[in-house]
């Protein structure tokens, strides 16, 4: 058996169970063909260290994660491009993620005292990611 430094600390499968969603600690985010057990598709940009951090899909189209900078990211599936950034939790990480099974709706939690839910609430797209820093 090979001996590795990364655990897995979350996975997941998609809604139809053709994709298997992983994040390992000191790691990125990956798919995995759940048939073959072969990755696919490798999301970076969050930082997954100090604590357990949970990982989702949201849809089919999306995928967002946690992360030890205190923000939620959220990567477009196809792309592997980060699309979404929401300062999450004023102690700096955030660990779970849990998506609403039907509704564009998710519940984050981390190291402050807060369970936030998500709602959309803007108007239309943001068209940057200024803001965004390199973890």
């Amino acid at each position: 058996m090979k001996q590795t430094k990364h655990s897995v600390t979350c996975c997941q499968f998609n809604s139809t169970a053709d994709k298997l969603l992983a994040t390992y600690n000191d790691e990125d985010i990956y798919t995995f063909d759940p048939k073959t057990g072969l990755s696919e598709t490798r999301y970076s940009g969050h930082r997954n260290n100090a604590t357990v951090k949970g990982c989702a899909w949201f849809g089919d189209q999306y995928i967002v994660s946690g992360s030890d900078d205190g923000y939620v990211y959220g990567w477009d599936s196809q792309t592997q491009h980060i699309v979404m950034s929401l300062y999450a939790d004023e102690n700096g990480v955030v660990n779970c993620i849990e998506p609403h099974p039907t509704a564009p709706i998710m519940a984050t939690s981390g190291l402050d005292d807060d369970v936030k839910v998500w709602v959309p609430s803007a108007n239309e797209w943001p068209q940057t990611m200024k803001g965004i820093k390199q973890v």
